[in-house]
């Protein structure tokens, strides 16, 4: 018979994530989660998503050791002060693996 305890659940979907150059320190690119407002900072694109990754992974591991959802979607505030032009968005469909 089974019991909750030895019950898995996986869900996948894809998380947005923003890319653009640090405007504040050169050679630099930040990567900002819409649905979970974590942002991190990387020396390329590829390794701001990395760092995402690396962000998102320590996150659920945490949130699991404290017996709480891996991942809480909460979307990132609209900042319209911000202005995007001039700098190269690109958008990528990462998938990143939960514990």
């Amino acid at each position: 018979m089974a019991t909750l305890s030895n019950i898995a659940l996986t869900l996948e979907f894809p998380l947005r994530v923003v890319l653009y150059p640090a405007p504040d320190v050169s050679g630099q690119w930040i990567a900002h989660g819409l649905e979970t407002d974590v942002v991190t900072q990387g020396d390329s694109v590829e390794h701001a998503l990395a760092m995402m990754a690396d962000a998102l992974d320590t996150l659920a591991r945490h949130q699991a050791g404290q017996r709480r959802p891996l991942l809480r979607l909460r979307p990132a505030p609209v900042a319209p002060s911000v202005s995007l032009r001039g700098w190269s968005i690109r958008a990528y469909d990462a998938r990143f693996p939960l514990p």
